[in-house]
């Protein structure tokens, strides 16, 4: 090997020495810096407070409902009633059971495209109540229509009881994005979602 190519290796091998000392220093260095940094009024400017508390611990014990009937999918309790809603029910959306005795109550929210029927619907987003009527709150997304189900009425008279609404900005191009709940039974509060369609 000649004088100059050890004097490239060596040169080469303190270069890359030289840029791994620089590297491990300037990594060091924000590390350093960054733990140093820890100032907790940049997040937090009240003051912790410790108290004693006094809360005495329950053990809860639950008892087992055997429900009449078909029953499968997503559980909703509200009140006495169980709701089942699943896919696999041939001819409605909603099964109820009462919470006590297991008892089927009925079915509703019938499948179909009749004025009063639906392919698809979502899951119960609240229930409420309203002049004495508990309520249910869902929504169809091919129809776009958010359906105000009246429980109450629907479970005296064993037929379905809905209204719906047409959804606000019901475009080709928006649809419900995820939750939707009234505020004080006056405003329905919604996540819209807006997409693009390709033009076919």
């Amino acid at each position: 090997m000649s004088e100059s190519e050890k004097l490239l290796k060596i040169m080469h091998s303190s270069f890359c020495n030289y840029f791994l000392l620089t590297l491990f220093i300037s990594f060091g260095g924000i590390f350093l810096l960054s733990c140093s940094n820890t100032s907790d009024s940049r997040y937090f400017n009240g003051n912790i407070v410790f108290f004693e508390d006094d809360l005495q611990l329950e053990t809860l014990t639950g008892e087992q409902v055997i429900l009449d009937g078909v029953y499968a999918g997503r559980m909703d309790v509200c009140d006495s009633l169980v709701f089942m809603q699943h896919f696999i029910y041939p001819d409605y959306f909603i099964a109820v059971f009462n919470h006590y005795t297991g008892k089927h109550l009925g079915d509703f929210i019938p499948k179909g495209n009749g004025p009063n029927e639906f392919i698809d619907l979502s899951w119960i987003y609240q229930f409420f109540y309203e002049e004495g009527h508990l309520k249910g709150l869902l929504y169809s997304f091919s129809r776009k229509k958010i359906v105000i189900w009246d429980i109450t009425e629907s479970l005296n008279t064993g037929v379905t009881y809905t209204s719906q609404i047409d959804f606000p900005g019901s475009d080709s191009n928006s649809t419900l994005g995820g939750y939707m709940f009234f505020e004080n039974n006056e405003y329905i509060v919604a996540n819209v979602k807006n997409f693009d369609t390709p033009n076919l």
